[in-house]
């Protein structure tokens, strides 16, 4: 699956299928902890399916961070809107394994939105956006970071292109495979996302410079999602040192030392 830095992009092949269909799902019982695996929870979440766009987007509460600690985040929402080039034939809404067919929009527990297709579809393309702030942004993602018209082969391409552009800034000479394996792997992790530290306060821990020196516009805008988050968790964040951030008109104004 190549993906944009806030869009994925999939392909689904079917084979003598009578009715291919893509099943979305929103929200699903959640385990608390590990302790108990009977310990479940049932994060209430949102679908809505649009045929005229060829769209399913929703809403979800959950947080994996939940099972690690006591304190909610009850306005945290991850968003999602998955837009597809085939058209739909029918659609609909599954609670708890009951099929609402046609219907558009349902809010629930064990909830999915469906869509499927004509029966002689062979493949379909889908692009998936994400967003911590709205569905609306979400699809707008989509459209900044694989508008319509863009192909499978070429958002692989654009992927392979940006990793291989941050992966050869540095060059390692006399290096056996396994050194090699080890250096790229971390390197690797380092280009992914910062680590967030749970302890008594939440902290936002930059553990890898090469981060900031190759995505220093990402890495802020991680640091300004994060803060966002903790604000409606109602905690103060504690940032690295380097790092200035201001509270001002409801977001964290941030800047380099």
């Amino acid at each position: 699956m190549p993906k944009a830095s806030r869009v994925g992009h999939l392909r689904f092949t079917f084979n003598d299928t009578q009715t291919p269909y893509v099943l979305l799902e929103a929200t699903r019982a959640s385990v608390v902890g590990s302790a108990d695996v009977t310990n479940l929870t049932y994060p209430v979440g949102t679908i809505a399916v649009d045929p005229a766009a060829q769209e399913i987007c929703g809403a979800n509460p959950e947080r994996q961070d939940d099972i690690l600690g006591p304190n909610p985040a009850p306005s945290f929402h991850g968003y999602f809107c998955a837009r597809f080039d085939v058209p739909f034939a029918s659609w609909g809404t599954i609670t708890n394994g009951t099929q609402h067919a046609g219907e558009d929009a349902r809010e629930g527990v064990m909830l999915s939105g469906y869509a499927s297709f004509e029966p002689n579809t062979k493949t379909i393309d889908v692009r998936v956006g994400v967003s911590f702030i709205s569905v609306d942004q979400a699809r707008r993602n989509i459209e900044k970071e694989i508008p319509d018209g863009t192909g499978l082969e070429s958002t692989a391409r654009n992927t392979r292109g940006e990793w291989k552009e941050k992966l050869d800034r540095v060059q390692i000479e006399n290096a056996d495979d396994d050194t090699l394996t080890v250096f790229y792997t971390g390197l690797f992790h380092a280009l992914q996302v910062c680590h967030v530290a749970w302890a008594d306060c939440l902290t936002i821990e930059l553990v890898h410079a090469y981060s900031i020196l190759t995505n220093k516009v990402k890495t802020e805008n991680i640091i300004q999602a994060m803060t966002i988050l903790f604000i409606q968790a109602n905690h103060i964040p504690v940032i690295p040192s380097g790092y200035v951030l201001t509270f001002r008109n409801e977001s964290w104004d941030r800047r380099l030392l």
